[in-house]
């Protein structure tokens, strides 16, 4: 026991003449730089830009075959190669944006600025606080766009301009024909929408026969006879003609009609 305590005094006084002797021990260790030279450890504290005294316990990446030290640049920190990210994407934004663009397979999620493409540019899309009469150079405003199909194509749903916000329905006439003669009379050689007929003045036997035909003497696609004998009268008819809105009128006389039809 005495010689136990005899060799642990001795230990207390070897390293405190030691310390004493050598201060920097109780401060610094070293490492091995290189073969001829030792550095000290440095503290974080010292900042950037250092080249010896830091630990090799720095980040490494793998090569698939050797450690190699983590890169950074000055500005923006740790170096990242783009061109690697996984999935072998070989550039970020390298796809043009096109119309039926198929399921992507390398996609890279990200946050991004809606937009729609008219045909020759891009253009962000706009909220309904915009308001009303848009021109065209606003082709992002999505939202206020409404768009019928006509079984073919899709088209913008029009207004009246005489009363804006108004919807135009088609079934409502926008042109007339007058006739006051027994003829065959083509009042539209395209397709149209028959509306109306109004017998303003009535004859004898007068009759008003409409074809679906868009050359006159109306003699094909027959569609009804309306008589025209009395005065004043109209009747509703709406009906959409696919060729052309061709009217025959006959009769004792001549009746005065108006036929309203778009």
């Amino acid at each position: 026991m005495k010689k136990f305590i005899s060799y642990s005094v001795f230990y207390i006084v070897f390293a405190v003449i030691l310390c004493s002797v050598i201060p920097e021990l109780r401060y610094h260790l070293t490492v091995d730089a290189q073969t001829t030279k030792w550095s000290n450890i440095k503290d974080a504290a010292v900042g950037d830009n250092q080249t010896e005294g830091i630990f090799a316990i720095n980040p490494y990446t793998y090569d698939g075959i050797s450690f190699n030290r983590g890169r950074g640049d000055a500005v923006f920190g740790l170096d990242v190669d783009v061109t690697r990210v996984s999935g072998n994407i070989t550039a970020i934004g390298s796809s043009t944006p096109a119309d039926n663009f198929s399921n992507p397979t390398t996609a890279v999620s990200a946050w991004h600025l809606p937009g729609l493409y008219n045909e020759a540019t891009w253009d962000r899309l706009l909220e309904s606080v915009h308001d009303d009469d848009l021109s065209e150079a606003y082709g992002g405003n999505v939202a206020s766009f409404q768009y019928t199909y006509d079984e073919s194509n899709w088209d913008r749903v029009r207004s009246i301009a005489a009363l804006p916000g108004s919807i135009l329905i088609n079934k409502s006439s926008n042109t007339s024909t007058n006739i006051n003669t027994n003829t065959s009379t083509v009042v539209k050689a395209s397709p149209g929408f028959l509306n109306m007929l109004i017998v303003n003045t009535g004859c004898s036997g007068c009759t008003v026969s409409f074809y679906d035909d868009a050359t006159s003497p109306c003699n094909t696609g027959f569609v009804q006879t309306i008589s025209a004998e009395t005065s004043p009268q109209s009747t509703k008819i709406e009906h959409q003609y696919t060729n052309g809105i061709c009217v025959l009128t006959a009769g004792t006389g001549a009746a005065n009609i108006s036929v309203l039809y778009r």
